[in-house]
């Protein structure tokens, strides 16, 4: 993964979330936590991660989590 981010730059990344192996068929397809995980596996580091459901009826449940390069 190549990441276009300063040296010790931040991303910010806030995304539907999901239950790995549902909702395959959405669009847009929401992230399961291994997927997000691929921030870490490309070489950043996670400063912070919030799974939490929004105020929606029904909940919609989201990531929101911080890497540093």
């Amino acid at each position: 993964m190549i990441f276009l981010l300063a040296p010790q730059g931040y991303i910010l990344v806030s995304c539907i979330s999901r239950i790995k192996g549902e909702q395959e068929d959405d669009i847009p397809l929401p992230l399961d936590k291994e997927e997000i995980d691929g921030f870490v596996r490309g070489g950043l580091s996670e400063e912070s991660f919030e799974a939490y459901d929004d105020t929606q009826e029904p909940l919609v449940p989201h990531f929101f989590a911080g890497y540093k390069k």
